[in-house]
């Protein structure tokens, strides 16, 4: 007769087992709803798309049933039942097809999936979320196909049957690359579309990138920062000289210094505030320059107190006990850093793309940075922050 202690061990090992496939499956849903979250955007994309060229939808050839029209009250409800039919059928499409419809809808020339580095990589994405939701996560002749054609990373070893998985690495990565994807995609598309509203695109894409390196996803944040600079047409001296100091710092925290360097070396700061002065040493790990200014700038700094405490920029001084002393000295209270990683990335994107224009010159005008650029003094989003 088998003990109770027998049975103890049996149920903790097939509680293990259960824990174990919960295990893998929670990862193939997040990875279901991170890619639902993306297409959620993009269908708010065409739908802003199509309200901004009615002809579009004018020249739609959709079938409607009389039993619809009858069903309909006016006009207008007539034009949002064929606007949801256009959204609907573009959305039912492949990822590639839908990207293909945005390209022909805006008037892109050039081919996004030959301009993105990374395009077999965000379509193995979508084709593998395609697995976790119909197959869960077995492969098919389709994703097969897909991964010969584009070349899939390790695309040799997969083999039909094969179940695939998201282990926190490939999660990481991909939550990475659709975020990247995401925010690139928007933007050409928003430039293509608003032309006149050059100022406010560039400052939503470099508050992006600040909140990435806050939460820690510093080489996202470098792909955003080097996009904008890739990006045609001139920038506001402020905006440019504020990615530049969070490009270099972002490089400068995954470890390559002499890429920070670089950039920095390359600017002339000689004309820019103390602000930019004091974030442009701490990127260099000069203590001195730093303490000094921070004694310079004293308790009315334009930035405030809480910004040596939270800034990415200062993460390089901040351990230093004559910075901290300093600190001490000109605001009367300890230093108390904040953690160097927060808020949840999705999060942080959500904040960096919803702030809103007139917000922004609200703040303007209750005092921001200074920055003096040919001999004139500008408002500046100080680098950082």
């Amino acid at each position: 007769m088998k003990s109770r202690y027998w049975k103890e061990c049996s149920e903790i090992s097939e509680s293990a087992v259960k824990a174990s496939e919960v295990g893998q499956q929670i990862p193939k849903m997040l990875m279901i709803g991170i890619v639902s979250s993306y297409e959620h955007h993009l269908a708010r994309l065409i739908k802003r798309i199509l309200l901004d060229n009615p002809s579009k939808l004018a020249s739609s050839e959709r079938q409607i049933s009389v039993k619809e029209v009858f069903d309909l009250s006016d006009i207008l409800n007539f034009k949002e039942m064929i606007l949801e039919k256009e959204i609907d059928l573009a959305m039912r499409n492949s990822f590639e097809e839908q990207i293909s419809w945005v390209e022909k809808a805006v008037g892109i020339k050039k081919e996004i999936k030959s301009e993105y580095g990374d395009w077999p990589k965000v379509v193995e994405i979508f084709e593998r979320r395609n697995l976790f939701t119909h197959t869960n996560g077995v492969v098919n002749d389709r994703y097969l196909k897909k991964a010969s054609k584009l070349k899939f990373s390790g695309h040799s070893k997969f083999s039909k049957g094969q179940e695939l998985l998201a282990n926190p690495k490939y999660f990481r990565s991909s939550l990475e690359t659709i975020l990247e994807f995401g925010v690139k995609l928007i933007q050409v598309i928003w430039r293509k579309v608003d032309k006149p509203s050059k100022i406010m695109q560039d400052d939503s894409l470099g508050d992006i990138a600040f909140e990435m390196i806050e939460r820690g996803y510093y080489s996202l944040a470098i792909k955003i920062l080097e996009f904008f600079f890739f990006l045609d047409g001139a920038k506001r001296e402020e905006r440019r000289l504020v990615c530049l100091v969070n490009l270099a710092n972002a490089y400068k925290l995954i470890g390559d210094n002499n890429k920070a360097r670089q950039l920095l070396d390359a600017e002339d700061f000689s004309v820019v505030s103390d602000v930019f002065r004091i974030c442009v040493a701490s990127v260099r790990e000069e203590v001195g320059e730093v303490v000094r200014l921070l004694k310079k700038m004293g308790a009315e700094c334009e930035f405030g107190e809480r910004a040596y405490e939270e800034w990415p920029v200062f993460f390089h001084v901040r351990d230093d006990v004559a910075f901290q002393a300093a600190f001490a000295e000109v605001f009367k209270r300890d230093f108390v850093p904040a953690p160097k990683k927060r808020r949840g990335v999705v999060q942080s994107v959500a904040k960096g793309s919803e702030k809103k224009a007139d917000s922004r010159n609200k703040n303007r005008l209750q005092g921001e940075p200074l920055i003096v650029v040919e001999n004139r003094l500008d408002v500046v989003d100080a680098p950082g922050g």
